[in-house]
């Protein structure tokens, strides 16, 4: 079996663009020096994920794990 550098997460919630918005928020808070605390960033992994998967598709939308 190969090394797993370069190969995509398995359980990867977010898309790779997603996750690029994601880093730029966390970003934005550094360049104010505001602390990022791990709530933030978990509301707003949630958050997208709840905007990209409709209500009427989907009741329940996916929400990011403590990890």
């Amino acid at each position: 079996m190969g090394p797993m550098a370069g190969r995509p997460a398995t359980y990867s919630r977010l898309s790779g663009p997603e996750e690029v918005v994601l880093c730029r928020y966390i970003d934005r808070f550094d360049r104010i020096n505001f602390a990022v605390r791990t709530g933030f960033v978990t509301d707003a992994a949630n958050y997208i994920l709840a905007q990209r998967c409709s209500c009427a598709e989907q009741p329940n939308p996916p929400v990011v794990g403590a990890n």
